[in-house]
């Protein structure tokens, strides 16, 4: 269903949110589209970027440098057959795991660090099968919630517990409000493990200050907003 488009670097650096994938195509001589690259990495766009970096003199060093940044879908283009079925494959996953809701997800923590971004996306990807923190967190390779904790803590980002319940209420509006017609609350709590549909309207009121019905109606933008506002009203995690 993603409908492609063709654009120049100078029209793609003056995007103001993230589509739901970006196929870049990168010279590792341009400054310019480095800056570009710099940008979004500040903005946690990088989940969204597949890189196709051309096998020129200084791309194993821009390789690296994007690395460094955050970027982790860098394809070379020096095997063509394979290359092109590699960028098939890995657009397919871009948007199949939702990258585009991370960087949303990242402003709305506050932090574009590569490690706290790493774990907001797979957070996106394990809901609705993972609904606690501490399967998250060995999920994400670390023995308990602690190690998540003590992650989240050394980036100045709020409790994990309290964004991983905001992810998954995400999930939810993400879902309702691409299908056709609106769920009902039961099925929207079958589908996310919610427990029943009572139980995901008394979490959608905690969290957002909205019924569940209000939050589908406002969509996702001013969802993220909410999550935002909500997360930076928290004491600052010590």
């Amino acid at each position: 269903g993603a409908v492609p488009e063709r654009t120049s670097w100078s029209e793609a650096a003056t995007l103001q949110d993230p589509p739901a994938a970006l196929i870049l195509d990168v010279d590792p001589g341009a400054d310019d589209v480095l800056r570009t690259l710099e940008s979004w990495a500040a903005d946690a766009w990088y989940p969204i970027c597949i890189v196709s970096l051309q096998p020129v003199s200084g791309a194993w060093e821009t390789h690296q440098h994007l690395e460094a940044l955050g970027y982790r879908r860098i394809l070379h283009t020096a095997d063509h057959a394979a290359y092109e079925e590699e960028l098939r494959s890995t657009v397919q996953q871009v948007i199949d795991e939702r990258a585009w809701l991370v960087p949303r997800a990242a402003r709305a923590v506050g932090c574009a660090d590569p490690a706290v971004v790493e774990a907001l996306s797979l957070a996106v990807i394990i809901v609705p099968e993972v609904r606690t923190v501490d399967r998250w967190a060995e999920k994400y390779g670390l023995k308990s919630a602690r190690g998540l904790e003590a992650l989240f803590r050394r980036c100045r980002v709020t409790n994990p517990a309290a964004v991983f319940q905001w992810l998954r209420l995400a999930r939810v509006v993400e879902y309702a409000v691409h299908q056709a017609k609106i769920p009902t609350r039961n099925e929207l709590a079958e589908r996310f493990a919610y427990g029943s549909e009572d139980y995901l309207g008394r979490r959608a009121k905690a969290l957002t200050g909205h019924s569940l019905g209000r939050l589908l109606a406002l969509g996702l933008e001013p969802f993220f907003e909410l999550m935002e506002t909500r997360l930076s009203a928290d004491p600052e995690p010590q």
